[in-house]
């Protein structure tokens, strides 16, 4: 009789045991207060998410994450707040290494005197751009960008630079006719250049291949018209540099009898798989163009105050109803690819700018920083949100500092208070990119040591000069 009783508990205990099993996951991270930005905003407080591979798998309160799942590990965390992955959507990555060059210049200028003649030196330089990458890369990501768009040289290099540090990218391969720097390309071999750049990296987990005509002042709207049938052909972004100055606006309509928005809606160039940067000198006609066509802004505040472009109209944009994202545009022009404090300018810009202090409120922002931006590029159903089933991709924001206590409203926190140095980890993939403020697959010193040696040939090259 004993051996039958023992026999029945042991057989309760097995189908127990099954009935509340827990679920195996990668990674489980309980504690935080999580900002989802899905589509009600929800925050949940002392929230809870399971990862599984690439995935977000559930995301709940903590006790019902912990209840329901077990992480091969797990992380408990206090005072401390998830929110998603930040998307830069208009960069020029390695140029990070010319930070600081040609300050207090016109872009113009700027471009002429202080960036060209290095660009034609070291441009092509794949050790350049590699190195330019990675420190942009540990910068974007130490400071809670997950996803961003670089349009620079050697899209192959920057492209095998982000997968190396595990940070997800839209690489754009750069369209031009003619530049100081092309050292004899054409915008034929460009196109050859940019076609076999998309077929190498169709599919990546991590790299969107994408293609951008620089802008109208060095491209014929012919070449944009050549790139746009590019893109077609691989389902590609577009991304182009759009009525950035006063300057560029004059001289087009001078030169074509019509403004840059006019000739790309010619040439049947305005498209929802469009990303323009910039856009500040748009007028009524432009802006009905480009809402009636799905085209995406990319906002890029610092570069624009720094280099006198102007302001980007966002509130007439707005009521268009275009979709806006934000850029740092390269650390050359910025200097910084700090997405919180782009955040925080793109924010008080436009509210001194119109004396209107509910233009731009902090909610809408930070979704331009996240949600939105993941739209700009396309990526909107893997990315941009914490939700089951999208991507990974999140930052972790260590909130016991002076700066943040107390917390009354989230998203004016994250947009005025919040600045890059409160990101403690990062997670892009479903994988450790950040882990307590550390990068985790590349060497800091060996970053830094780089980038100060190409500090001291470009300085040299200067003063050869």
């Amino acid at each position: 009789m004993k051996s039958y009783f023992c026999s029945f508990v042991l057989l309760i205990s097995f189908f127990s045991s099954m009935l509340f099993a827990k679920e195996q996951v990668d990674l489980v991270i309980l504690g935080p207060n999580i900002v989802t930005m899905n589509q009600d905003r929800t925050i949940i407080y002392n929230g809870g998410i399971a990862i599984l591979g690439e995935k977000i798998c559930a995301i709940g309160k903590s006790s019902d994450i912990k209840a329901q799942y077990k992480g091969k590990e797990t992380v408990k965390t206090e005072h401390s707040w998830l929110i998603p992955g930040l998307v830069n959507t208009h960069n020029h990555a390695p140029m990070i290494l010319l930070r600081g060059l040609g300050g207090d210049q016109c872009l113009q200028d700027w471009l002429t005197k202080s960036i060209w003649p290095v660009e034609k030196v070291y441009g092509f330089d794949p050790e350049y751009i590699r190195d330019g990458m990675l420190l942009a890369g540990w910068e974007m990501a130490l400071t809670g960008t997950t996803t961003h768009l670089t349009s620079y040289f050697l899209p192959h290099e920057q492209a095998k630079a982000c997968k190396e540090l595990g940070i997800r990218a839209v690489v754009c391969h750069g369209i031009v006719d003619s530049a100081p720097f092309l050292k004899g390309k054409t915008a034929d071999d460009l196109l050859k250049s940019a076609e076999n750049f998309l077929k190498t990296w169709q599919n990546d987990p991590l790299i969107t291949p994408a293609i951008s005509p620089h802008s109208l002042y060095l491209c014929t709207p012919q070449t944009v018209r050549k790139a746009f049938d590019l893109a077609e052909k691989f389902q590609a972004p577009v991304t182009i540099h759009l009525l950035e100055t006063e300057k560029e606006k004059l001289e087009l309509q001078q030169k074509y009898g019509k403004g840059p928005v006019q000739l790309l809606e010619e040439k049947g160039c305005l498209k929802p798989n469009l990303l323009v940067s910039h856009a500040i000198w748009v007028d009524e006609m432009d802006l009905d163009l480009l809402s009636k066509r799905g085209v995406k802004v990319a906002h890029c505040a610092q570069s624009n105050m720094k280099l006198a472009s102007g302001i980007m109209p966002i509130g007439p944009m707005l009521k268009k109803g275009l979709l806006i994202s934000l850029g740092t545009d390269g650390a050359a022009s910025n200097n910084s690819l700090d997405m919180f404090q782009e955040m925080d300018v793109a924010a008080k810009l436009h509210k001194v700018s119109t004396r209107d202090p509910d233009l731009c409120p902090a909610e809408k922002i930070f979704a331009m920083a996240t949600i939105d931006g993941a739209k700009a590029l396309g990526m909107d159903k893997k990315i941009g949100s914490l939700e089951a089933g999208k991507l990974a991709d999140m930052v972790l924001l260590y909130s016991k500092t002076p700066s943040m206590r107390p917390i009354y409203e989230p998203y004016a926190h994250l947009v005025y208070a919040v600045k890059g140095n409160s990101v403690d980890s990062v997670l892009v993939h479903g994988k450790w990119v950040i882990r307590n403020k550390k990068l985790v697959n590349a060497s800091e010193d060996e970053l830094f040591t780089k980038a100060g040696e190409w500090e001291k040939k470009i300085m040299r090259m200067i003063d050869e000069k």
